[in-house]
């Protein structure tokens, strides 16, 4: 899988889990699973500078690690709380 493609299905994964149900959400990164992604790719090690595919690889497995983990609700507060408090902007102080 090229790069585009990569970036081409996180973008139709996470468009399909804004708009579905919690229980919906597991079946629905089953094809990043299929990608060979894995949870928490590439957060080993503290930080460094990512090549292009290392940050598609990372967000992916963020996703995946959000969903195994059951933590959508944990993030959804955080997004609601950023705009409540920053305007929407999370890294604006």
């Amino acid at each position: 899988m090229t790069d585009a493609e990569l970036a081409a299905l996180l973008q139709r994964v996470a468009g399909a889990i804004d708009v579905a149900g919690p229980r919906e959400v597991p079946a629905l990164v089953q094809p990043l699973r299929d990608a060979g992604l894995t949870p928490d790719m590439h957060t080993e090690g503290g930080a460094r500078e990512m090549t292009n595919r290392e940050t598609l690889e990372w967000y992916g497995g963020a996703i995946l690690g959000i969903v195994e983990q059951e933590a959508w609700f944990a993030v959804n507060s955080w997004l609601n709380c950023c705009e409540k408090f920053t305007g929407g902007n999370p890294v604006r102080p």
